[in-house]
């Protein structure tokens, strides 16, 4: 049934009132005008349906705190979006989006925004007006290099940028200073910026997948506890200059060390027991 007949079903004073409407999984192709007349509608969600635009009336949707738009056909956002300016969860990710408008900067009170697996090849500079941003998932676009405005988002604690077309990381990164959780996987990144020992609360660092030779920058990194490296969760002392290794002997020395650890661990759990 198309939404259009399934809201014209449903009371009107019932449909005004409502605070959640979620449509997931209803292979719906259009949403009809009369979307933008649930005022009072603080959560929608539409996963994974056949959505290839949306309505301008969206935009009248003041209330909405959180928007899932994933798993659809989209590959531009209208303008009205930029009006849901009490939006702290947007989520698009895995649609054909090809570029971000720029009023995204008006959604100041966004908190997560999720982008991931679409078409986009930049971002707008505006996105460093979304200082309330804590979670960012880019992952899976073609992104070749960051705005600068990137700078601004200081209540990062996660950032994905894994599977696109970055060849380096601005220096710019070292505002973020409140990452804990940092995901690079499948880049072309061939060294990693000196600004980059300014991230002092980072935990975990995803590498794997990028042409690096020489890691000891992150030993400037005091929380650093996990660096995942071409398939492996390298360890304090592989934190150096690779330059001089041949990665896969390095690889296969570190497995090994790793299998002999988890044996002597199982041996001592044995005896103990």
């Amino acid at each position: 049934m198309e939404l259009a007949n399934l809201l014209q079903k449903i009371d009107r004073v019932q449909l005004e009132s409502l605070p959640t409407l979620d449509l997931s999984f209803h292979r719906i192709s259009m949403l009809p005008n009369s979307i933008g007349d649930l005022a009072s509608l603080v959560a929608l969600s539409l996963l994974n349906n056949n959505l290839i635009t949306l309505p301008e009336t969206i935009g009248n949707l003041s209330k909405l705190t959180s928007l899932s738009l994933s798993g659809n056909q989209l590959s531009n956002l209208p303008n009205c979006l930029g009006k849901l300016s009490n939006l702290t969860n947007l989520y698009i990710g895995s649609n054909r989006l090809v570029n971000i408008p720029e009023n995204i900067g008006n959604l100041s009170k966004l908190t997560k925004l999720s982008l991931r697996d679409n078409c986009l090849s930049t971002l707008p500079e505006s996105i460093g007006s979304l200082t309330n941003l804590t979670c960012l998932h880019l992952d899976r676009n073609r992104l070749t290099i960051l705005p600068a405005s990137i700078e601004n988002l200081t209540n990062l604690t996660e950032l994905n940028l894994s599977g696109n077309l970055l060849d380096r990381l601005p220096d710019s990164i070292c505002s973020l200073t409140n990452l804990t959780e940092l995901k690079l996987n499948g880049n072309r990144l061939t060294s990693l910026p000196k600004s980059i020992c300014k991230l002092t609360n980072l935990t975990e660092l995803h590498l794997n997948g990028n042409p690096l030779t020489d890691l000891s920058i992150l030993q400037e990194l005091p929380k650093l506890e996990t660096v995942w490296f071409q398939g492996a969760n390298l360890r304090y002392q592989y934190w150096s200059d690779l330059s001089s290794w041949k990665l896969q002997r390095l690889l296969a020395k570190y497995r090994m060390e790793a299998a002999r650890t988890s044996i002597e661990s199982t041996k001592s759990k044995l005896t103990i027991d």
